[in-house]
């Protein structure tokens, strides 16, 4: 992945709803802090339990962040990320990262400090206000995806987590590097049971699998099967 310089990123930075509130003075401490980081695909962004001295953007590229489950080896996707978004937006005043953050592609993260962050919120409202709004709204759509999750059958929510996909992309036509495993955990089922989901999905005419792209050919077809409780 060719890497675009620092002043291309600051820029495309700047324009971000929430960054976008900052003053001049303000983006220009913001600036000097902040770092830009490759990230190959699978490398760990941040770890679920360590401690946060650092606030997370990505700049470039498809990140998961998923709960880790001690007790059995598979963990829980709960979202997808792509730019620009903060990875984690409890993580300006949480002391440990409640999620681990994974690069699904080569990725570029911004990186500057939580110590900042809090100036920034502290001191600027219309900062505090634009994270307040988002995180409402992440909340909300994370607590209507558990909520939905939770109470449909196996083959609906292999559904819902395409339909969910297709919409986080803006598109029927799913090329982002999602393996099987993740679509797995992502609905919280095995591995083995999304293999056979996905072909059942196929034979029934709603779907069209090659090799790790999606293509959603009976969009309407797929939301009656995600709606089956």
């Amino acid at each position: 992945m060719e890497i675009p310089s620092n002043e291309v990123l600051l820029a495309e930075l700047k324009a971000q709803k929430t960054i976008k509130t900052l003053s001049e003075k303000e983006f220009a401490a913001l600036a000097k802090s902040i770092r830009f980081i490759p990230y190959k695909k699978g490398e760990t962004i941040f770890k679920q339990g360590n401690r946060v001295n650092d606030i997370s953007i990505l700049m470039r590229g498809l990140t998961k962040t998923c709960i880790e489950n001690r007790s059995h080896e598979r963990n829980t996707i709960v979202s997808l990320q792509l730019p620009i978004d903060l990875l984690g937006y409890s993580t300006v005043f949480d002391e440990t990262y409640q999620a681990t953050a994974v690069a699904l592609c080569d990725s570029i993260v911004a990186v500057f400090e939580q110590n900042l962050a809090q100036q920034f919120a502290l001191s600027n409202s219309k900062f505090a206000s634009a994270m307040l709004e988002t995180l409402c709204k992440k909340t909300n759509v994370f607590m209507k995806q558990i909520a939905d999750l939770g109470q449909k059958q196996i083959k609906a929510r292999m559904a819902t987590i395409i339909l969910i996909i297709a919409d986080l992309i803006k598109s029927d036509f799913i090329d982002i590097n999602i393996s099987r495993n993740e679509l797995a955990e992502y609905a919280g089922i095995s591995t083995g049971s999304a293999i056979r989901l996905l072909s059942d999905l196929e034979k029934e005419g709603l779907i069209v699998l090659d090799k790790k792209t999606i293509d959603i050919k009976n969009r309407q077809g797929l939301e009656a099967v995600s709606m089956v409780d």
